[in-house]
């Protein structure tokens, strides 16, 4: 054999033996895939399963929830409070605990924060909901910081944000306070959408 087929041959066992990693590799990542095809199936099944056990099975993104905040009163879609998959308000009002929710006589969704953070954790959510990018975290003052990072990480809002938060700019956070007459007509909206939804 000479030497040029001593290459030619070496040169093709080579390439078979890298033909063989590459199928190995290309297996095992499409095994992966699957895995993780199987894994999200899975996800998906126990939270559409945990929806219709607990009566959120018909909660749409465009749901006006109705919340009682230490007596102040909120109105929220959906979409804006759960806009951070994985976050602890997803994981609540996502619908998978809607009849598990604590609830104040007039089957508002209780919350025991502080109203003030809770409306800039909303307005947080909003801007993050029709935003490109991740927003900046809102101003507060400096002797609010550090209560407001407790609530941001109570809640779970610095990790996990979607990349499928985008929405119209003609959406709504849809919420106001009791105190005050400033947009009594559309606080009078949003109730009646809000016992709309509850019947």
């Amino acid at each position: 054999m000479t030497t040029n087929n001593t290459n030619q041959h070496a040169t093709s066992i080579a390439l078979e033996e890298l033909d063989q990693k590459l199928g190995s590799s290309i297996t095992k990542i499409c095994d992966d895939h699957q895995a993780l095809k199987n894994r999200h199936k899975d996800i998906i099944d126990r939270q559409e399963a945990l929806a219709h056990k607990h009566g959120g099975e018909h909660a749409k993104p465009s749901d006006i929830i109705c919340l009682n905040v230490r007596v102040t009163e909120l109105f929220v879609r959906r979409d804006t409070l759960t806009v951070v998959k994985g976050s602890r308000l997803e994981a609540l009002l996502s619908g998978r605990w809607e009849n598990q929710l604590p609830r104040d006589e007039s089957e508002r969704v209780f919350m025991d924060v502080d109203p003030a953070m809770f409306k800039k954790i909303l307005e947080y959510l909003y801007i993050m909901k029709i935003a490109d990018d991740t927003p900046p975290l809102p101003e507060v003052v400096n002797e609010d910081k550090e209560a407001f990072d407790v609530y941001m990480e109570f809640f779970k809002l610095r990790t996990n944000v979607s990349s499928e938060a985008a929405s119209t700019q003609t959406d709504s956070i849809c919420y106001y306070g009791r105190e005050g007459n400033e947009g009594h007509d559309d606080q009078n909206e949003a109730r009646s959408r809000c016992h709309r939804a509850r019947a």
